[in-house]
């Protein structure tokens, strides 16, 4: 599949792109829970959501080793 994308469009995504960043920003707090797991620390950011609810996200969790080898498609 071949998508051709002109500049005009690539500047739209770019400027969508960082009104999201821009709004996780300001909906993250500095407010930091460490939660002790069975394979060690992790490291959440306390964000509210659009409706003012606040929720922890834990990002970065590596859930599986990469496929190598055989393992690999």
């Amino acid at each position: 599949m071949d998508v051709n994308l002109g500049v005009f469009d690539l500047v739209k995504l770019g400027i969508k792109f960082i009104a999201f960043r821009v709004q996780q920003y300001y909906l993250t707090t500095y407010e930091h829970e460490i939660v002790d797991t069975l394979c060690g620390r992790v490291k959440g950011a306390k964000r509210k959501t659009i409706y003012d609810k606040f929720y922890y996200a834990f990002e970065g969790i590596p859930y599986a080793k990469p496929p190598i080898g055989e393992l690999r498609f």
